[in-house]
């Protein structure tokens, strides 16, 4: 393994069989990286600048005998991580590998452009990794809300109004109803300390005296409460 250690020939790259890429010769890479670290080190020097930077020059000059693919995502990484640890999760490697064969056609433009079609690249790469862990974080607030759900046990843990454990049960049932729509009989029977079956009731009755209205097919609709506020005040103990 010689990973670290500078190549001693030029390097060719090949896609699907053919070269298509060449690397300057051997000699300049030690006077290339030590101008690169410089530029990197510069105050003015924005993180999206040094990761473009940095992959524009070991895309150019792939510097080590082995492994400069490898080197060159975890460098990316460790400098777009300066700019926001959020970068730290991005799963650079997978959006690399998936646009291969962009980045092989990056590299056969003419010497002039070739810097412009890396960052390019580049960008694309980074806003694919940015999207795919949105996804995943989207996914993950999704899964989160039953167990929000599940940790309210009790109708005065989502009822803080006060005196409200006094309430009718019709009231907590239109309160709950108000604060939740499509909420279900069950998650209601939980709360109230009731039977699924006597929540049930409950609408059946609401819905008689006006008081409830269902919108949508049993399913998939849900309940609208039909009372204002004050009028549930007056709503008797049932």
């Amino acid at each position: 393994m010689r990973a670290g250690q500078y190549r001693g020939t030029s390097v060719a790259i090949y896609h699907h069989g053919r070269n298509i890429y060449a690397s300057p010769p051997a000699t300049g890479i030690a006077r290339t990286l030590s101008e690169l670290f410089t530029e990197l080190n510069a105050d003015h020097c924005h993180p999206l600048y040094r990761a473009a930077l940095f992959f524009n020059v070991f895309e150019s000059w792939q510097p080590f005998a082995e492994a400069n693919g490898c080197i060159t995502r975890f460098w990316l990484t460790l400098l777009m991580r300066s700019w926001h640890p959020l970068f730290q999760w991005l799963n650079i490697e997978q959006s690399w590998l998936a646009s291969i064969d962009e980045l092989a056609e990056a590299r056969q433009v003419e010497r002039n452009e070739r810097s412009e079609a890396f960052i390019l690249w580049l960008t694309g790469v980074l806003r694919t990794s940015l999207n795919e862990l949105a996804q995943k974080l989207a996914i993950c607030s999704e899964q989160k809300v039953p167990d929000t759900q599940k940790s309210s046990d009790k109708f005065s843990d989502v009822c803080s109004v006060k005196g409200s454990e006094k309430w009718p049960t019709a009231r907590k049932v239109l309160f709950l109803v108000n604060k939740e729509r499509g909420i279900s009989a069950q998650r209601i029977a939980e709360l109230l300390g009731l039977s699924s079956r006597a929540v049930e009731k409950q609408f059946a009755r609401l819905k008689q005296q006006g008081k409830l209205e269902r919108v949508g097919s049993p399913r998939g609709g849900y309940w609208r409460v039909m009372v204002s506020p004050s009028q549930q005040l007056s709503l008797p103990e049932c």
